[in-house]
């Protein structure tokens, strides 16, 4: 993720020449979990598709994975946090996040990404 990582490293640059800005944002992994399937949601209804809550937590979670990384946070593996990117309309870390519900983490950092 080095795009996002250097968005909170030069965020001069990417204001003045990308049009985007950062911040980092604390919520509940139920809270990203639920932008990320908005965010989803609203490019899926472009193209005349639409899904729950459940279906999209059912259908884009992979439960082994999720799993996978909740052992590691366990073991104190640290992860990059999960953005949510307005501006270009993706996500990256719904993974984490159901990870972190999973071992009782109840706030996460989270990058947000909008246009300026």
């Amino acid at each position: 993720m080095p795009y996002y990582d250097n968005m909170l490293e030069n965020p001069e640059y990417f204001i003045e020449r990308k049009g985007r800005v950062a911040k980092v944002t604390y919520m509940s992994p139920d809270e990203y979990l639920h932008k990320s399937c908005e965010l989803h949601r609203n490019n899926a209804r472009k193209q005349g598709k639409d899904f729950t809550f459940d279906e999209y937590v059912n259908g884009f979670v992979y439960p082994q994975l999720a799993n996978k990384y909740a052992d590691k946070m366990r073991k104190g593996e640290v992860f990059p946090m999960p953005v949510i990117d307005y501006a270009s309309g993706d996500q990256e870390g719904r993974h984490r996040a159901v990870a972190a519900k999973k071992i009782g983490i109840n706030k996460i950092p989270v990058m947000e990404v909008f246009e300026v």
